[in-house]
């Protein structure tokens, strides 16, 4: 008797939950990735060099 019941209310908040959680977890992931590449550019590159006008940190991780 419970089974319908679970089915149509639990299973859309637990997957929402689990979604919500992912992005969470991913977003956390590429804000740690972003640091760790400013902070190899900058002590790679002097920071002279850096300047956003020219090149991107993208054209710069394509081109070396």
């Amino acid at each position: 008797m419970d089974m319908p019941r679970i089915r149509k209310k639990g299973t859309m908040k637990h997957l929402t939950k689990i979604f919500a959680i992912k992005i969470i977890i991913y977003l956390f992931l590429l804000l740690i990735i972003l640091i760790l590449i400013m902070q190899t550019v900058q002590y790679t590159m002097p920071q002279t060099e850096i300047t956003l006008e020219n090149t991107t940190i993208l054209g710069r991780m394509l081109g070396y």
